[in-house]
């Protein structure tokens, strides 16, 4: 781990923009043998269960003031001690997360062509997230998870990924569709992105 005072301001010193099925797991499992603890999607899915909740209080609030009052490093980084992030949700605000941790770099994780991310994806992520979308798994969730916890949930991936009207608006089965989406989020995320990041 880098030694105190190397790295510029904030406390996470990486942020993953790539979209899930980009390697995200494997490049985590890399910066924590590295000393960096972080975030992935598995954290909030599993190791952390209370994030949820921590999701719900970030994305209920408008953009502006989840970058103005900081809540991505109030609510999640800092008390977790995460020093970076990969895969969504996370990725999805890399921009807000860069605002509030500003010497911060970027890691774009992609894929050898969009055509095996999508195949990844749709046998994979997409797929459970299907079954989970149905009526019987949303009414097993309403009654088994508190209603904040489930929010949260819905809010971290449905909302910011599956059927958010930017990214695939519950339109994941159109491969042509979503391989232009992750292509068009990639040249979003190099055109955005300073190349001292």
């Amino acid at each position: 781990m880098a030694q105190q005072g190397e790295l510029n301001e904030g406390p996470l010193k990486i942020i993953g923009a790539g979209f899930g099925r980009t390697g995200t797991l494997s490049i985590k499992m890399a910066f924590e043998k590295l000393g960096y603890k972080t975030h992935h999607a598995h954290d909030v899915l599993q190791e952390y269960p209370e994030q949820k909740e921590i999701f719900y209080d970030i994305l209920s609030q408008p953009k502006q003031d989840r970058i103005s009052k900081e809540l991505w490093n109030k609510l999640l980084i800092k008390p977790y001690k995460y020093e970076a992030t990969v895969d969504w949700p996370t990725s999805y605000y890399f921009d807000e997360l860069l605002a509030q941790n500003p010497g911060a770099k970027i890691v774009l994780s992609v894929r050898d062509n969009g055509d095996k991310w999508w195949n990844s994806v749709n046998n994979t992520i997409w797929a459970k997230t299907k079954v989970m979308s149905e009526w019987p798994m949303r009414l097993l969730l309403y009654l088994v998870m508190p209603t904040k916890t489930r929010k949260g949930l819905l809010m971290a991936f449905n909302e910011t990924v599956w059927f958010n009207p930017d990214t695939f608006d519950g339109k994941f089965d159109d491969k042509e569709r979503s391989i232009k989406i992750y292509n068009d989020w990639i040249e979003n995320v190099k055109r955005t992105i300073p190349s001292d990041k």
